[in-house]
């Protein structure tokens, strides 16, 4: 849920991997798995010339961005389904093996999950250090252009689900780096919306707007929790309660929290302000910047639009500022 942005170039780049093919699998199908001519007519209006021309639709469904997308897919959709209706998707169970035979033509599974060329390629120019929905775990690219040394990627959540809106399932905006626990475990397959869920290429701050803040979970044995304080009823609070944030972070009560509160309970907060600023104070004579001394004293980033730089970031950050030892 944490902002996201890609740069224009890695749009053009997008492009130039992966449309042609696209297109090529549009008129010919996928070996025995063809889409029929009024599919083909929709999606490239001159499909029957050899080399087509018109390939707006085919490059807006790769790149366009979220909203976009989102009114071209339905768009698509009502000219391929006569009765579809994108609030209320139960109309596509009828029409569950077209809509299996597309999703199999556009092919994110054999283009970019299975092909660690193009999924490595990808995770390159768009992935973080961290999962873009918990900030907890690292979701570093390791890898490079020879594939043998390709270790690991960021999984790609579809915002909006492949079965569903299989048109989008290779939508560059439509690819969310994120951890397997995010995109599979907890999100599932809920479909969210722009207007009820975060999407992190509409995000206009660096950070959702919630905070973590510290509970006490047992008085007598101070087991510590977690708290993540949000309007209710806000994309916030949805995008929270889908990704099960409150129930995963309450496990870091008895690790991350545990450990800062205690020890602000045992050697004040002035300590701990005073200890980040002599640090910063001797370290500030050589050089080092703010940024740099709160990472190594707390592992974390001060700044937010550096938040997915390194897990629970925002986590250690809000505590901090709770106990007043960070402004």
């Amino acid at each position: 849920m944490w902002k996201l942005k890609i740069d224009a170039s890695i749009e053009k780049e997008y492009i130039k991997r992966f449309e042609d093919k696209l297109v090529n699998r549009i008129i010919n199908g996928v070996g025995k798995n063809k889409l029929s001519k009024d599919i083909k007519k929709v999606l490239i209006p001159d499909y029957t010339a050899k080399k087509p021309v018109k390939l707006d639709v085919v490059e807006k469904l790769l790149t366009a961005k979220p909203k976009e997308a989102l009114d071209l897919n339905n768009d698509l959709m009502r000219q391929i389904f006569s009765d579809y209706d994108v609030n209320d998707l139960d109309t596509l169970k009828p029409h569950k093996i077209k809509l299996k035979r597309i999703e199999e033509v556009i092919n994110y599974d054999g283009v970019i999950s299975k092909n660690k060329d193009n999924s490595y390629w990808v995770a390159r120019k768009v992935g973080h250090n961290t999962c873009t929905y918990c900030n907890r775990q690292y979701t570093i690219t390791i890898g490079c252009d020879d594939k043998t040394l390709n270790i690991t990627r960021p999984q790609f959540d579809h915002w909006f689900p492949k079965e569903l809106f299989p048109l989008l399932s290779l939508n560059l905006y439509n690819l969310i780096p994120s951890c397997s626990i995010c995109n599979s475990t907890a999100k599932g397959r809920e479909v969210f919306g722009l207007d009820t869920h975060i999407h992190p290429y509409l995000q206009t701050e660096n950070e959702p707007n919630f905070k973590f803040f510290p509970g006490i979970s047992t008085e007598e044995e101070r087991d510590w929790t977690v708290l993540l304080s949000r309007d209710k009823d806000s994309k916030e609070d949805n995008t929270i309660k889908s990704f099960k944030l409150d129930d995963i972070y309450d496990a870091h009560g008895d690790l991350e929290v545990k450990d800062l509160m205690n020890f602000a309970t045992g050697y004040t907060c002035n300590y701990l302000r005073d200890l980040f600023n002599n640090v910063l104070k001797d370290f500030s004579t050589k050089g080092y910047t703010i940024e740099d001394v709160y990472r190594m004293v707390f592992g974390a980033e001060y700044l937010s639009e550096h938040t997915l730089d390194r897990p629970l970031s925002k986590l250690k950050r809000d505590l901090l500022k709770y106990l007043n030892i960070i402004p």
